[in-house]
């Protein structure tokens, strides 16, 4: 039954209006809190994003002064040497080399930081060899635990070892080391693929340069060649000519062959360079046959 008294049913219904803004109130504090929360979660994604986008902007520009550095050279020699240099300088990795292959073995040019055990190592080595048989690259966090025998250094925790590609075929490996476990990263695989690629187009560009500058040498001897055959007042003066401009760059490539043969090579170097100097006697000789016979008239009797 209802309370007919004025005064309770008065408190009752100030008791009621008092209690739904708390009840508001509370709903109000939970949306505000989930409010600043996910604000929270966005700023923090947020400043994530800027320092990945300067960090990637920064990976870039390093990269593209390693490639405008190493575009500035002229031999394969020096694109070498200067990209060793600044891959360690910029990147900042303690050991940084790179090995070309050259007889079935692959051979150091350059490097910086870490000493290697060997200049020279044989493909059935890994991780070099494995790199250059496979075509891929092969990362090492932790050689402890690698369960294979690597060919490394004393002190050597992990590696990271990519193939440098020239004209499509593998033609060296880019190798960095680091003395701490786990201290190389996917980051910095896919900047070591980058910087081989950027070396090995640089080495391309520059063999193709000289191929077509060798090539002009051969199309301006061969115009030389023509002009003075066509100018003879008769087939003995067309071969002393001839003979004369041959002899030049036969004694010039048999001069080199031989400073080349006091420094130090591989067998199979050795034996090139002395194929070619085998071949430049023969060919010297060959000249000089004909030289003798020159001197001698189409009628078969000495010139005076």
């Amino acid at each position: 039954m209802m309370d007919d008294n004025p005064s309770k049913r008065h408190l009752a219904v100030t008791s009621l209006v008092m209690r739904r803004p708390r009840r508001t109130n509370a709903r109000w504090h939970a949306l505000a809190a989930d409010l600043a929360r996910r604000l929270s979660d966005s700023k923090r994604r947020y400043a994530a994003l800027v320092n990945e986008s300067q960090r990637q902007s920064d990976v870039l520009a390093r990269l593209d002064y390693v490639r405008s550095v190493i575009g500035r050279e002229n031999t394969v020699d020096m694109i070498l040497r200067v990209a060793i240099e600044a891959i360690a300088g910029i990147f900042g990795y303690p050991s940084v080399s790179i090995y070309m292959l050259e007889d079935d073995v692959l051979i150091i040019k350059h490097g910086i930081g870490h000493i290697p055990p060997a200049t020279q190592v044989f493909l059935h080595s890994a991780p070099l060899g494995y790199v250059v048989h496979t075509g891929e690259p092969l990362v090492i966090t932790d050689t402890c635990t690698f369960p294979e025998r690597l060919d490394l250094g004393p002190g050597v925790a992990s590696i990271i070892s990519v193939p440098l590609r020239v004209g499509g075929r593998v033609a060296g490996v880019v190798h960095i080391e680091s003395s701490q476990p786990d201290a190389l990263s996917t980051d910095d695989l896919l900047a070591l693929i980058t910087l081989s690629d950027h070396i090995g187009k640089a080495v391309e560009r520059t063999l193709l340069r000289g191929d077509f500058q060798r090539t002009m040498r051969e199309t301006m001897a061969l115009n030389q060649m023509m002009s003075v055959i066509t100018t003879a007042k008769d087939t003995r003066e067309a071969l002393e000519a001839i003979c004369a401009d041959l002899t030049v760059p036969v004694y010039n490539v048999l001069g080199m062959t031989r400073e080349l043969g006091d420094t130090p090579l591989s067998a199979g170097q050795r034996a090139y360079v002395e194929e070619i100097s085998t071949s430049g006697q023969a060919m010297l000789s060959i000249i000089t046959t004909i030289l003798d016979l020159a001197k001698i008239d189409l009628d078969g009797t000495e010139s005076p």
